[in-house]
């Protein structure tokens, strides 16, 4: 990850090959208040043959993960992806893990070097697809990845924040 700048505006900006890049901070947002999560973002080149649904191909040109830790649990995690293939809309789970929830925002290379602004209620999505009321969130993380298809990924993302719906 590296820090760039672009008209004035400084983001974060994600490119590998061949590996996962990960980098987050820890949080403590309660989303019965605090239940829109805000950002936005854009890719550059995305992984080449990448499905979520698939533990082989399983890498995400962009992702924002949320990290819910319980007491004695392994965590849970909300993860909000642009994908190489898998069409706008998909939920499912995770193939390396069944306490990672995987929603797709966007898809494909339409938006492709365009800064997309995405809004999720992320309070809602925990409650759909995990049943229950979530923890806290005790940790918001990017992720650019891969490490299974092999091939470039760039990303870049911005303005990320927690708000309460009206």
């Amino acid at each position: 990850y590296t820090v760039e700048v672009e008209d004035g505006d400084y983001f974060l900006r994600a490119e590998t090959i061949g590996k996962a890049t990960n980098v987050g901070r820890d949080a403590r947002v309660n989303l019965r208040v605090y239940n829109l999560l805000r950002w936005r973002w854009r890719v550059h080149r995305l992984p080449l043959g990448a499905n979520e649904d698939d533990k082989d191909k399983n890498d995400s040109g962009a992702s924002v993960r949320l990290v819910f830790k319980g007491a004695w649990t392994v965590p849970k995690t909300l993860k909000y992806v642009w994908s190489s293939s898998l069409p706008k809309g998909t939920e499912t789970v995770s193939p390396s893990s069944d306490r990672t929830k995987v929603i797709v925002l966007q898809s494909g290379t339409d938006n492709k070097g365009e800064w997309v602004w995405e809004e999720v209620n992320a309070y809602e999505d925990y409650r759909r697809l995990f049943g229950g009321e979530p923890r806290l969130v005790e940790a918001l993380a990017v992720i650019t990845d891969s490490d299974n298809t092999l091939s470039p990924v760039k990303a870049d993302y911005d303005d990320s924040y927690s708000n309460r719906a009206p």
